[in-house]
């Protein structure tokens, strides 16, 4: 059981580990600036530090201050300081805007965020008449299954339809399933997954019987699950990102309902565990997807990637006291991707950070679609003037949270 600890671990890790290569938090910008004769390249995060999706945003400000610190360490990026700076979107489209644009005219070359899709979705134009490189890092597919809405917007993360198809995977493979139950959030994280799963139950040829939603802020389900209950799905899949789904997951086994239910690791954040105590490890215990720890090893061993990974675990657990999550790591593969974008600006142009912001915006763009396929824990990533949500190659694997553990469970993998 330790050793199915120990990879998910490294599964996690890892993919953090490709993403070392950024920011100096923004607290500290002063004091690169005094230390360092090279210009900086300026990241920024539109991340949600306040409002309902807080418990995401604290996650990624925790590993944004050690990307700061190890990549700064070793001298930033080809000798030029990463400055970091974030922006609070208190998990609201309008507010979001606001710290888009506040980041925006604070000279940052390439922006994140958010976790929050409706967020994302509400940045995307503004990024696209601005002309920004701008990176969704929500868990649902803004730019999945489709080409990108502006030559400006990029994904580089699973693709939902991915995660969506294993855990119907589960239900097809571990329990025979002859009917599912989807219940949402009403927010546009919640809608987005209604045809994730509708195309997986088709793929699988499982009969889709109930659909409902629920408030992402609410905290009394009992009417909803009931409704559902109905139905007798031999499945259930919960979507959301708030602390409300954990909570209508611990009122389902209240009610007695032990039906087999199936989640996105956007509902497992060490936040929403803590509120929900011990329901999700209730028997027959909730089943997520996550990454498949092969395709890290599959990476050379000289690799120095694999070295970050040790540094930067090392350094979260020691300040944190706990490990990574994977809902941490959501902006991993983007800032790995900025950074080898800067280095090949770098390497056609060593003056290239002189030059204007536009200028500087535009080559990161340009670069991001023309670079080589790379890896991270994930799978494999690359960018297309088609494709601009990046993951190209992987799998997922099953896990289900057993006696007090998540336990993975390889025997349920898919591959894209």
């Amino acid at each position: 059981m330790r050793q199915l600890r120990i990879v998910r671990v490294l599964v996690i890790l890892a993919l953090t580990s490709l993403t070392v290569g950024l920011p100096i938090f923004m607290s500290g910008y002063g004091l690169a600036e005094e230390k360092a004769t090279a210009k900086p390249i300026k990241i920024g995060y539109v991340l949600p530090i306040s409002g309902a999706g807080a418990h995401m945003g604290t996650l990624g400000g925790r590993v944004a201050r050690i990307w700061v610190e190890e990549i700064n360490k070793k001298g930033g990026i080809k000798g030029h300081p990463v400055v970091y700076l974030s922006a609070d979107d208190e998990s609201d489209a309008t507010r979001g805007v606001m710290a888009f644009r506040k980041l925006e005219t604070d000279g940052a070359h390439a922006i994140l965020g958010s976790y929050v899709t409706g967020v994302a979705l509400a940045i995307q134009p503004i990024a696209a008449e601005i002309g920004v490189p701008h990176f969704a890092t929500c868990g649902s597919g803004v730019y999945d299954e489709r080409p990108p809405q502006s030559k400006w917007g990029f994904r580089i993360n699973i693709a939902s339809n991915a995660f969506g198809e294993q855990t119907v995977a589960v239900a097809k493979l571990k329990y025979n399933a002859k009917s599912i139950a989807h219940i949402y959030d009403g927010g546009a994280y919640g809608k987005r997954w209604i045809q994730i799963y509708k195309m997986a139950c088709k793929k699988y040829e499982i009969p889709l019987v109930a659909e409902e939603s629920y408030d992402p802020s609410g905290t009394e389900f009992s009417a909803i699950i009931g409704k559902v209950w109905a139905k007798n799905p031999n499945f259930v899949l919960v979507t959301g990102n708030t602390v409300a789904g954990g909570l209508l997951i611990k009122q389902i086994r209240e009610m007695g309902w032990n039906v087999p239910i199936g989640i996105i690791v956007s509902l497992a954040t060490p936040d929403i565990l803590k509120a929900v105590g011990d329901y999700f490890y209730k028997e027959p215990g909730v089943w997520e997807g996550a990454s498949v720890s092969d395709i890290w090893r599959s990476v050379p061993k000289d690799m120095p990637e694999r070295r970050e990974v040790e540094a930067v675990g090392e350094q979260y657990f020691k300040k944190y006291g706990e490990e990574i999550s994977f809902m941490a790591s959501l902006p991993l593969p983007s800032l790995k991707a900025i950074e080898v974008a800067v280095k090949k600006a770098l390497d056609d142009d060593p003056k290239f950070l002189d030059r204007d912001v536009k200028t500087i915006r535009s080559t990161i763009r340009n670069n991001l679609e023309t670079m080589p396929p790379f890896w991270t824990v994930l799978g494999q990533i690359q960018l297309t003037p088609e494709n601009h949500n990046g993951w190209i190659k992987g799998g997922l694997i099953a896990a289900q949270f057993q006696a007090g553990k998540l336990v993975t469970h390889p025997e349920y993998a898919i591959s894209k």
